[in-house]
């Protein structure tokens, strides 16, 4: 694995852990229960640790302005955390994909 790829897993887990606290609300989100969003984020992980990428775009869009991943972090108290995390996580997905550069 490389240093980017394994630097935009350590984001990915890092927003997992956040994601799977106790009594997370998932309304606003796009997914219906933390389990579901809980399998996106381990799906993603397997599939980079297996040294396939999947389309940028794909995780890109969680991290997105007003997506699941923000919308997650405003329901359950982590608002402010997730604006540091969603500007590594831009850093590392440019270091992994050039191509996505200034989504």
């Amino acid at each position: 694995m490389t240093k980017s790829v394994a630097a935009l897993v350590a984001i990915l887990r890092e927003t997992r852990s956040l994601i799977a606290r106790p009594g997370a609300d998932s309304c606003w989100s796009g997914w219906r229960t933390q389990a579901e969003a809980l399998a996106e984020f381990d799906g993603l992980i397997a599939e980079l640790e297996a040294g396939r990428l999947p389309h940028w775009r794909d995780i890109w869009v969680l991290f997105a302005g007003a997506g699941p991943v923000q919308d997650w972090s405003i329901d359950n108290g982590w608002g402010e955390a997730f604006i540091g995390l969603s500007g590594r996580f831009d850093e590392a997905l440019a270091g992994v994909y050039p191509e996505a550069r200034g989504h």
